[in-house]
């Protein structure tokens, strides 16, 4: 895979003692991991330093260490016949710049998908149309940060013929190193939503970060913007940092400077248009160019997600009906949206994560879906909105009163939602507040004793744990 001297001149480091020719197979930062003649990376994280597993990597079958400082315990320089020891400033910067040296190593189709809400749906739905045709590279679950993506990069091997990641972001600037490292060829922006306020104040920063990753494409440089959006909506070449391609000289064509916007929703004219929308029970169907495709979920926020998996696969040259097919078969991540079943009773799982916008969809869901029983809500605190975290959980309460015949709040910021719901003319023995996601699972089954008639929704940020509602 990697060389120690392409180790070296990829990260810019220097190589302390071992062989230069040496090759290493794979790159691990898991020390359980490094076995086989892998390179070890030694990332220090907030919970733990991957120098104090320097020892265990080698007597597991690293030969090479990259790391950033040497530790007191020096025992593994004694084998430095055997092991190559390899010094950078940062080496979390170090996987990243290896990574985005291995991608370079390839010309194939690399996608990047981002947005504040849909990335890993989206991802998994173009990755499962492509796997139709060909070896698709994706990431793993949800790793779409910084090292996630790297060791998902590091993955790219001659099997893969495209490669597509989602790109995760909640401080300024993150996207556009992540943008630098991958040089995607297309780019997917879902939605612009309030999400991670705390860090970005308001929208035009949430934009500003997503818009980043623009810089960073290479040819021949294709955005695909959902249309549909406030923030996206009729963006032009210019606003997104492209410019025309023109002629510089008579001899050369600037190509690497054109770009190309396609955009797709539901409500306007636009490249990849989505029409005659309906809900059916649990799931959703609409058309595209003749053909209706269904989707095993209720949300229309992942008819989105399907408009931006089709421009995408469209462009790498897939037909309507594969599409079609494939979409009708794909199964759609756990904890987001999902319908089941728990102890007789029909749960709306909503689990993954929250911010206004997700929020506004899973009511959207709950609406439509007409039990015999009663709505029961319960919400979880939606965390990083800084200081706009007040005005939307006291705003949704406005909606949730219209729909919802009892709520449990879960955490300091939803206990205002409660409050704001009798204020709203919820009934009082209705509306019940806790700290923690098991202390509402009590509230749940043994004060309100839902039937297998009621309809429950269960919602909140990744950190609130409310999973642990169902368990």
């Amino acid at each position: 895979m990697f060389s120690v001297e392409e180790i070296v001149k990829a990260t810019g480091a220097r190589l302390i003692c071992g062989r230069v020719d040496l090759k290493l197979k794979a790159v691990s930062i898991d020390s359980r991991k490094a076995q086989d003649g892998r390179l070890f990376v030694a990332i220090k994280g907030s919970r733990f330093d991957g120098h104090s597993f320097i020892p265990e990597a080698i007597k597991k079958g690293a030969r090479a260490v990259v790391l950033s400082y040497i530790p007191k315990h020096r025992s593994y320089l004694a084998r430095c016949q055997r092991v190559s020891v390899i010094k950078v400033k940062d080496t979390k910067k170090a996987l990243g710049d290896l990574a985005a040296f291995h991608r370079r190593r390839f010309n194939i189709p690399v996608i990047a998908v981002t947005g504040s809400n849909g990335k890993t749906t989206t991802k998994e739905m173009l990755a499962w149309i492509l796997q139709a045709k060909f070896n698709t590279l994706k990431n793993k679950g949800t790793e779409n940060n910084d090292i996630g993506l790297s060791l998902n990069l590091l993955r790219l091997s001659h099997k893969c013929r495209a490669a597509i990641l989602e790109l995760g972001t909640n401080h300024f600037g993150e996207i556009a190193y992540l943008g630098n490292i991958l040089r995607p060829n297309i780019v997917i922006i879902n939605n612009i939503g309030p999400a991670h306020l705390e860090f970005f104040r308001d929208l035009n920063g949430v934009l500003k970060e997503k818009m980043s990753l623009l810089k960073y494409l290479s040819f021949p440089r294709i955005a695909i913007l959902n249309n549909d959006d406030a923030q996206l909506k009729g963006l032009n070449r210019r606003q997104a940092g492209f410019t025309p391609p023109f002629l510089l000289t008579e001899r050369h064509f600037e190509a690497e400077r054109a770009g190309l916007i396609i955009n797709f929703g539901l409500r306007g004219p636009c490249d990849y248009f989505g029409s005659y929308l309906r809900y059916r029970d649990e799931n959703t169907e609409f058309r595209i160019h003749n053909q209706k495709i269904h989707l095993s979920n209720p949300s229309l926020g992942n008819v989105y997600n399907a408009l931006a998996a089709i421009a995408a696969s469209r462009i790498l040259g897939f037909d309507y009906l594969t599409i079609k097919r494939r979409l009708e078969s794909f199964t759609f991540p756990p904890r987001r949206l999902q319908i089941v079943k728990k102890k007789n009773l029909i749960v709306i799982d909503d689990t993954y994560n929250a911010n206004p916008e997700s929020l506004d969809h899973a009511l959207d869901v709950l609406e439509r879906m007409r039990p015999k029983g009663r709505r029961i809500f319960i919400l979880g605190d939606m965390l990083e909105l800084g200081d706009s975290a007040v005005y939307f959980h006291r705003h949704i309460a406005k909606r949730i009163s219209r729909i919802c015949d009892a709520f449990i709040s879960v955490g300091p910021m939803s206990f205002i939602t409660s409050l704001e719901l009798i204020k709203q003319g919820l009934d009082g023995g209705a509306v019940f507040y806790c700290s923690d996601s098991k202390e509402a699972r009590k509230i749940l089954f043994k004060k309100l004793q839902p039937r297998s008639s009621d309809l429950v929704l269960i919602k909140g940020s990744r950190a609130m744990k409310m999973e642990e509602v169902l368990r």
